[in-house]
């Protein structure tokens, strides 16, 4: 028989911002992260409140509300800010 899969799911809160993908990078690996034989796969689902972000977005397109494209932008930012948080500057470059 194969090896056993574990399986690692975040998101929402637990993948907010740059702080909390910090914590998952230490659950997974960092010094207390459980030790496993098996193969490993992580999930990582929408940053909070960009599910909801992304409905009101439809909702919007569909009334032709203009408004859509600065939420939109809004979402785009969330992302932009919590990468540049994460990856040095350097490395968004190359």
């Amino acid at each position: 028989m194969g090896k056993s899969w574990v399986v690692h799911k975040f998101g929402g809160t637990s993948v907010a911002d740059a702080e909390r993908y910090r914590k998952v990078s230490e659950i997974l690996v960092g010094p207390e992260a459980p030790s496993h034989d098996g193969r490993v796969a992580v999930v990582v689902s929408a940053m909070s409140k960009v599910t909801d972000s992304l409905l009101e977005l439809v909702h919007l397109s569909q009334a032709r509300d203009e408004s859509y494209a600065s939420k939109l932008d809004a979402v785009l930012e969330k992302h932009l800010k919590t990468l540049a948080d994460l990856v040095p500057d350097s490395a968004l470059r190359e």
